[in-house]
């Protein structure tokens, strides 16, 4: 009986010693990890929370914070932009797709939204101060960069650190705040190369935008509606329908400024095509009419023959006006013309100084009706001709910006 007691003292020694054992080890899971600041207000500090972060971090939360230190290279140096933009959604649909929990997609949803957001908030303000010199708009779009920036990174965090307890969460703060980089976030906005174009800026965050469209269509199946998606993809629906507009009408400008340069070749090969071809040249009637669309704009307009967009529209509507003006003069022409020869067959025996008369004006009106049937022949050219250069411009702005609307709105969420 004796050993059964000494072995029960035992047993229940080694069950406190386990019990303070793991009483230790929760009071320790309490405490936030060794080296991870409780405060975050500098570029540094945020890098080194990040790579803390990645140590024992699950794959997908792993990938997904390497892109965070994607991005403040990004911050740090725009030639690193290439394709930062897609790298960050395809590790979405990655960090997605090996989630366990909805709540766990839900987070790293967010969390990488909030970071592309931060880069695309990043691209802009620069392009804005390159563009205008509005350093106060710039620094705001900067700022609100760095609060995404803090979002996505505390987001993470949150899912990293023991429990996902809120009070071992360090406090992440705006590190692009102007408040905090004062006059040195002048270095953030023109920190890409003095000698790169402006033209070629814009280019670039365009392309940006058409990447962050095409990509987010692609892996939708994946990622699933989201109001902060469908809210940022929005947003740059009107920004890039305004550059693919001007795109397509400096085509339209820049046609019309090449016949300009080469009007006295066209009218001349056109001319050497006739003599070939015995008159007979689609060739010439097609150079003619042209260079006669731009020759009238530029005489109704009293401008040179170098035209603008807004220019040939101008030409499409005087030129529209203008068949519907002849086709008038001709129905009303016809009616005159049917008048008068009922008049000629009812006139009597004895008047034919009335039938002398309405003959001479008959054969008057014949003559002015066929004029303005010629008149309306050439005026139908060259609004085609116009329209020709005006309507497939719109129909391809058209089928672009329905293209991005149907991609923003995959990601709404019905209420």
């Amino acid at each position: 009986m004796a050993k059964f007691i000494g072995l029960s003292k035992i047993t229940s020694g080694i069950s406190n010693v386990v019990d303070k054992v793991k009483d230790h080890l929760n009071s320790e899971d309490e405490q936030p990890q060794d080296n991870v600041p409780t405060v975050v207000d500098s570029m540094a500090e945020m890098e080194q929370l990040i790579c803390q972060l990645r140590t024992g971090a699950p794959v997908n939360v792993g990938m997904v914070l390497q892109q965070e230190l994607s991005v403040l290279k990004f911050i740090e140096s725009p030639s690193m932009s290439g394709m930062i933009v897609d790298n960050i959604i395809v590790c979405l649909h990655k960090a997605l797709d090996s989630a366990e929990t909805e709540e766990e997609k839900q987070q790293l949803r967010d969390s990488i939204t909030s970071m592309l957001q931060s880069v695309l908030f990043v691209s802009e303000a620069r392009l804005q101060y390159a563009i205008r010199k509005d350093k106060e708009e710039a620094v705001e779009m900067m700022a609100n960069a760095g609060n995404l920036l803090a979002d996505s990174v505390s987001g993470l965090a949150y899912m990293m650190l023991p429990g996902g307890q809120a009070k071992a969460v360090p406090m992440v703060k705006n590190i692009l705040d102007p408040a905090v980089l004062g006059s040195s976030v002048t270095n953030f906005l023109t920190a890409r190369k003095k000698q790169e174009m402006l033209e070629e800026k814009i280019k670039d965050h365009n392309e940006m935008l058409e990447n962050l469209f095409k990509t987010f269509d692609r892996y939708f199946p994946i990622i699933g509606p989201s109001i902060q998606i469908h809210g940022m993809l929005s947003r740059y629906v009107k920004q890039l329908e305004r550059s693919y507009r001007e795109a397509q009408y400096k085509e339209v400008e820049s046609y019309t400024t090449r016949l300009s340069e080469q009007k006295e070749s066209l009218v001349s090969n056109a001319a050497s095509s006739v003599h070939k071809n015995l008159g007979n040249s689609l060739y010439e009637r097609v150079a003619k009419g042209v260079l006669d669309v731009v020759g009238s704009l530029a005489n109704a307009l009293k401008k040179p023959d170098t035209l603008t967009y807004e220019e040939v529209k101008q030409l499409h509507i005087i030129q529209k006006n203008k068949v519907e003006t002849v086709r008038e003069k001709i129905a009303l022409i016809h009616t005159v013309l049917s008048d008068k020869k009922a008049q000629l067959e009812s006139a009597g025996l004895f008047q034919a100084s009335l039938k002398s008369r309405l003959t001479s004006e008959i054969k008057a009106t014949e003559k002015e009706l066929t004029a303005l049937n010629q008149e309306l022949i050439d005026a139908e050219e060259k609004l085609r001709i116009v329209q020709d250069m005006i309507i497939p411009a719109e129909e391809r702005v058209a089928a672009y910006v329905s293209d991005l609307c149907r991609i923003a709105e995959k990601y709404a969420i019905s209420l």
